[in-house]
C-alpha cells in the first residue's frame, strides 16, 4: 500500500501499491510518499519541479531565519537562512562567545526549534521486578541523543538535533563552531547553587521570579547540569557571563539546519553554506507540457465570455494562463459554462463570478464588462451572515456583541461600501417588533422539517455624522431569522460545541442563510468565521465567497475523537446531509470542522482565494498555524478600521496642559470609585475584557504578586467576565490575593460584567494585554485614544500602538510568559515621565481610518 501528500498537505487514502502512479504535482512544492507493509513503514521524498521544468530544492518550510541573543532574537537582523539544498537551509554567523539561539521558520514566532533540557530518567523497574539491584538512570533530552549519535559514529562533533516541542528551549551557538552547550570552564560561576529561602519565598517564587539584578534563579530539575545544587528545590546562579579571554576570539560559523528532519550542523568550514548543484531535469518531454497549455490558454481567451473556461483551467496547471488586471479592479475568473453574453452590449448578464483577490479595491464602475474572459465588476449587495449584530432602528437599538466580530457587525452596517443585506438570529429577551414580518425558510434538522420566520427591516442611509468619516451610509435590509431554537441559548454562541442541541442550532442557522442566499440573489456572500461556513453546502448556485476571519482559533471543531463513517452519519442526520459530503467537506485530520467547507469552497470555485483575516500579521500567523487554511496562495489582511467619529467621546487633548488635568482628576476618581490608594504618582495597570485563555489573563494573575510587591507605585484594575477554566484559574489566585488582605490598596477585582465609567480609560496609565492570540485588537485602541500606552504581546494586530511589548517564543510555556511579561512591566515601570507623555501624545494622535478598510 502507498499513500501521498504535498508537503504540509493531508494525505489521500492508501492505495494499492503500483510500479507507476499519477500525481498531479504542484510546482515548487515536494512531494512525500508513504509506504505501508507488515506493519513497518516510512517514506521517500519526492521532486521539487520548476515551471520550466528545471528541478528546484524540496523544502518542508517556505523560509527559515535564525534567531539569536546578538540579532536581538530577530528585531535587528531577521536572520534569514537561504534554502542550499534539499530540505537544508543555511547561514554564516559570527561569534565571540556563547549565545541562546532558536530556529524559527516564520517571521513571527507561531514556531519555532530548539532543545529539550537533559534530565536523568528513572524507569521503575522494582514496581514489577521486586528484587533488590542498583538502577543506572537514562539520560534524556537532545543533547543525550546528540551524544548517542556521536558516541556510536552516526554523526560528527559538528552536528546535533533540534526539537519543535512547545517546551523547548534555545540551543547554544558559539566561537568554537560547534553545537556543544557550555561547560562549567566556560563560565566565569561556578554552575547552579543551592538558594536558601528567606521571608516568603518558597518553590511557587522560586518557579515565578525568573531572575533579579545579581541571579537567575530556577527550580531543581534534578538533572546532572543541577548536580552541584543538591536536592534543595530552588537553584541559582550568577547571570551568564563569558570569561573575558574569550571575547576576543571573534569567528565565523557556518549553520545548517534540516527542516525535515530536524538535525542541524555548525562548522567552521564556511563551504558548507553554499548552494550543492541540483541534478538537471529529465531530457524527455513531461506530458501536460506548460507552453502547450499557455497556448491553449490564449486560444480560449479569443473566445466570449460563453466559452467553458473552468474544464480547460481543470485539465491542465493552475499556473497555465495568469491574467493581471488593473489595481483598482476587482478581477473574477468565469465559472459558467452556457452563454451569458449579450452580444449586442458585450456585457455579462446573469453572470456568477468568483473573486481572486479578496482584497482588491472596489472598481469605480458597477457595471460588468468583458476582459480577456474575466468579468469585472463591483458588487451591488452583499450578504453578510453574523450572529453578532448591531440594528439601528427608529425606536433605538437591538445589539448582541461579544468581542471584536459584534463591533466590526456594527460598522459593516454604518460603512459598508455598497448595499448590504445583514442575516441574523433572534436573541432572547430581545424585541424586534420594529421588523416586519415577511415569510417562511424551511430546513431539516435531525430528520425533522422546521419553519423559520423571517423579519424584514430596512434602513436607508442610516444618520451619522459623516463631516467626520466622510462617507455616506449604505443602505441595509436586515433579515431576522426567529425559531424557538434561537430563542432558547443562553449566550450568543450556544456550547458545549459537542452537545447535540448546539449542533441542531448551527445546523438550523447555516440552512437558513443558505434560504435566504437563494432568495435575496446576492452579488456576494460575506462570510465571519465558522458558524455560518457551512450553509455554502445547501446552495445550488455557487456565488463569490469572502470570508473574514475574526479568530481562527474557533472553528467549529470537535476533536473528541478520531471521526469516522459512524460519527459522519451522526452529524449527517444533524445537517441533513449525506455521510459521504459530511467526510470529504467536514473532516479534516481526524476531526469535525465548521470551517472548512468554506475553505474548500474557495479553493474549487475561487482558486483559494477569496480568505481573510482582520489584520495582515494576523493572517500571516492563520495561515501558518491552521491546518485547514495551509495550501491556500494566500490569506489577505484587512486591517479594521476605527472611525474617527468615536475619537469624539474622548477627552479633547489638544491642550496638554488640560489633559494631563483631566487625567489626574479621572484617576483620583477611580482610584476612590474601586477603593485604591489615594495617589497622584501611582501608574494604573488596567484588564477589561474577558477572562479566558486567549487573553492570557492567567498569566497577569500569575505576576500580580510579583508586581505589586515589587513596585510600590502599580495598581492594578482586573474587570471581565470569566470564560473558560483559565478565567476560573484566575479568579481563583485573585480572591487569594484579596484575601490575604496585602493589596487591598493597589488590587481591584470584578470577574463579571460590569459597566464601567468613562474616566477609567483616561485614568489608566497601561492597558494589559498578554494575549496568546489577539487577531486585531480593540480595547487597545479605546484606550490609546484616551492617552494609555499597552503593555502586551507582538501577536497578531497587537503592535500597532505605542507600548511595552514582548515577543512569545513559546505561548504555552508559563515560565517564558511570565519572565516575558514581568521585563515588560519592568520596563513600563521603569519608564521616566517625559517618556510616557511622549508615548501618550503618539497613542492619542493614532488613526484607523475607515476609506482604507472600505477600500479593502
Amino acid at each position: 500500500w502507498y499513500r501521498v501528500q504535498h508537503m504540509g498537505g493531508p494525505w489521500t487514502e492508501w492505495r494499492r501499491y503500483e510500479e507507476v502512479s499519477s500525481w498531479q504535482a504542484e510546482f515548487g512544492r515536494a512531494v512525500l510518499v508513504q509506504y505501508h507493509a507488515q506493519g513497518s513503514s516510512s517514506y521517500i521524498v519526492g521532486d521539487c519541479v520548476l515551471p520550466e521544468g528545471a528541478r528546484c530544492y524540496a523544502r518542508y518550510h517556505p523560509e527559515m531565519f535564525l534567531r539569536t541573543e546578538d540579532n536581538d532574537w530577530g528585531m535587528k537582523d531577521e536572520g534569514r537562512m537561504a534554502l542550499v539544498d534539499h530540505f537544508t537551509w543555511a547561514v554564516n554567523m559570527s561569534f565571540n562567545r556563547f549565545v541562546e539561539a532558536k530556529f524559527a521558520p516564520f517571521p513571527n514566532w507561531s514556531k519555532s526549534y530548539g532543545v529539550m533540557e537533559s534530565r536523568d530518567v528513572y524507569f521503575a523497574l522494582p514496581s514489577y521486578d521486586k528484587r533488590d539491584f542498583w538502577m543506572s538512570p537514562t539520560h534524556d533530552g537532545t543533547e543525550a541523543v546528540r551524544q548517542y549519535m556521536l558516541n556510536n559514529g552516526f554523526w560528527s562533533e559538528q552536528v546535533s538535533i533540534a526539537s519543535g516541542s512547545g517546551a523547548a528551549e534555545p540551543l547554544w551557538l558559539s566561537h568554537l563552531c560547534k553545537p556543544d552547550p557550555p561547560s562549567p570552564s566556560d563560565r566565569v560561576d561556578e554552575g547552579w547553587q543551592c538558594h536558601y529561602f528567606s521571608g516568603s519565598q518558597d518553590r511557587d517564587w522560586c518557579q515565578l521570579v525568573g531572575e533579579d539584578e545579581d541571579y537567575i534563579y530556577k527550580a531543581n530539575n534534578r538533572s546532572q547540569y543541577m548536580g552541584d545544587c543538591g536536592s534543595c528545590d530552588c537553584c541559582r546562579r550568577p547571570k551568564f557571563q563569558q570569561r573575558s579571554e574569550e571575547s576576543d576570539m571573534n569567528r565565523t560559523c557556518c549553520i545548517l539546519f534540516n527542516d525535515l528532519f530536524l538535525n542541524y550542523t555548525v562548522t567552521s568550514d564556511a563551504s558548507k553554506c553554499r548552494a550543492v548543484q541540483i541534478a538537471p531535469a529529465p531530457p524527455e518531454p513531461q506530458s501536460g507540457s506548460l507552453w502547450i497549455a499557455l497556448g491553449m490558454g490564449i486560444f480560449w481567451a479569443m473566445l466570449p465570455c460563453a466559452v467553458a473556461i473552468k474544464g480547460v483551467l481543470q485539465k491542465r496547471s493552475k499556473s497555465v494562463i495568469s491574467m493581471q488586471l488593473a489595481p483598482e479592479e476587482v478581477h473574477v475568473t468565469i465559472r459558467k459554462t452556457s452563454s451569458l453574453v449579450d452580444q449586442n452590449t458585450q456585457s455579462c448578464t446573469s453572470l456568477s463570478c468568483a473573486p481572486t483577490a479578496c482584497a482588491a479595491p472596489i472598481a469605480e464602475s458597477a457595471e460588468p464588462r468583458m476582459d480577456h474572459a474575466v468579468c469585472i465588476f463591483k458588487p451591488h449587495r452583499v450578504l453578510f451572515a453574523s450572529l453578532e449584530h448591531v440594528i439601528e432602528h427608529e425606536g433605538g437599538r437591538e445589539k448582541a456583541i461579544a468581542g471584536g466580530l459584534g463591533k466590526v457587525a456594527g460598522l459593516m452596517c454604518r460603512y459598508h461600501p455598497g448595499s448590504l443585506i445583514c442575516v441574523t438570529a433572534c436573541m432572547p429577551d430581545k424585541d424586534y417588533s420594529f421588523a416586519s414580518y415577511v415569510g417562511q425558510v424551511r430546513a431539516v434538522v435531525s430528520g425533522q422539517a422546521l419553519c423559520c420566520d423571517v423579519l424584514r427591516y430596512e434602513a436607508f442611509g442610516q444618520a451619522f455624522d459623516s463631516s467626520v468619516d466622510g462617507e455616506a451610509p449604505p443602505d441595509v435590509t436586515y433579515y431576522i431569522i426567529d425559531h424557538p431554537i434561537f430563542r432558547e441559548r443562553d449566550d450568543i454562541y450556544p456550547a458545549p460545541q459537542t452537545r447535540r442541541r448546539t449542533l441542531e442550532f448551527y445546523s438550523l442557522w447555516c440552512q437558513a442563510v443558505a434560504r435566504l442566499i437563494e432568495q435575496t440573489q446576492p452579488d456576494a456572500y460575506h462570510c465571519p468565521d465558522f458558524h455560518a461556513a457551512m450553509a455554502v453546502m445547501y446552495i445550488e448556485e455557487p456565488l463569490p465567497v469572502i470570508v473574514v476571519l475574526h479568530n481562527a482559533e474557533y472553528q467549529g471543531a470537535i476533536s473528541t475523537q478520531n471521526m469516522g463513517k459512524h460519527e459522519a452519519k451522526h452529524f449527517g442526520d444533524i445537517f441533513n446531509l449525506p455521510p459521504e459530503r459530511i467526510i470529504q467537506e467536514t473532516f479534516i485530520e481526524g476531526k469535525f470542522c465548521m470551517l472548512k467547507p468554506v475553505v474548500d469552497f474557495a479553493r474549487e470555485h475561487q482558486e483559494g482565494y477569496g480568505i481573510c483575516a482582520v489584520s495582515r500579521n494576523y493572517a500571516l500567523e492563520a495561515s501558518q498555524k491552521h491546518s485547514v487554511l495551509w495550501g491556500l496562495p494566500e490569506v489577505r489582511g484587512i486591517e479594521n478600521c476605527m472611525p474617527e467619529s468615536e475619537r469624539l467621546v474622548a477627552i479633547d487633548s489638544a491642550d496638554e496642559d488640560a489633559y494631563a488635568k483631566s487625567r489626574a482628576v479621572a484617576k483620583r476618581f477611580i482610584q476612590e470609585k474601586f477603593g485604591l490608594t489615594q495617589d497622584p504618582d501611582a501608574r494604573l495597570f488596567v484588564f477589561l475584557g474577558r477572562w479566558v485563555k486567549q487573553k492570557g489573563v492567567d498569566y497577569i494573575a500569575d505576576v500580580t504578586e510579583w508586581m505589586l510587591r515589587t513596585y510600590k507605585h502599580a495598581q492594578l484594575v482586573m474587570i471581565g467576565p470569566v470564560g473558560d477554566s483559565y478565567g476560573s484559574y484566575a479568579r481563583a489566585k485573585f480572591d487569594r490575593l484579596k484575601d490575604s488582605g496585602r493589596f487591598g490598596g493597589s488590587l481591584f477585582v470584578h470577574a463579571g460584567f460590569l459597566e464601567v465609567p468613562k474616566e477609567l480609560k483616561l485614568a489608566c496609565d497601561f492597558c494589559l494585554m498578554p494575549s496568546r492570540d489577539e487577531p486585531f485588537g480593540y480595547v487597545d485602541i479605546e484606550f490609546a485614544w484616551f492617552g494609555a500606552a499597552v503593555v502586551g504581546s507582538l501577536r497578531g494586530g497587537l503592535g500597532k500602538l505605542p507600548g511595552f511589548y514582548f515577543q512569545i517564543l513559546n505561548a504555552d510555556s508559563s515560565e517564558h510568559m511570565q519572565q516575558a511579561l514581568r521585563k515588560s512591566i519592568s520596563a513600563a515601570m521603569k519608564a521616566k515621565p517625559e517618556t510616557l507623555a511622549a508615548m501618550s501624545a503618539s497613542a492619542r494622535a493614532s488613526k484607523f481610518p475607515v476609506a482604507g478598510w472600505q477600500r479593502e
